[in-house]
């Protein structure tokens, strides 16, 4: 069994703040970061939260269009995201399958994932 450990890191968030999908990203970028699998593994989760990013900043370009374009823009950036987060779930199946990470790891990272998940849907 490997040993998978997550130091607390401390935060303040003051009253009326809340924490951005990007700064979400950035936490599960760590703890992939702490996660004992190789580089290239690694690379390629680090791709797919590339891919999030890049994803939801394009989603505050809508709100600049048309009534019309706007709608559109919107549910291509939903589809979007939702065929990143599914592609993101996908490979971290495959590697529980194949033994690189714990099915426990796993049920961590999307927990984060359904948190950005919620904070995008709001």
């Amino acid at each position: 069994m490997r040993a998978f450990e997550i130091h607390a890191i401390d935060v303040e968030i003051e009253s009326g703040e809340g924490i951005s999908e990007g700064e979400l990203i950035q936490i599960l970028r760590g703890i992939i970061t702490a996660l004992d699998i190789s580089p290239k593994k690694k690379a390629r989760l680090y791709k797919i939260l590339d891919k999030l990013e890049k994803i939801i900043a394009k989603e505050n370009s809508c709100d600049n269009k048309k009534p019309k374009q706007e709608d559109k823009c919107e549910h291509r950036i939903k589809h979007r995201l939702g065929k990143t987060f599914l592609r993101l779930s996908a490979t971290l199946n495959k590697f529980v399958k194949k033994n690189l990470i714990t099915k426990d790891e796993v049920n961590e990272l999307m927990e984060m994932v359904n948190i950005i998940k919620s904070g995008l849907s709001n």
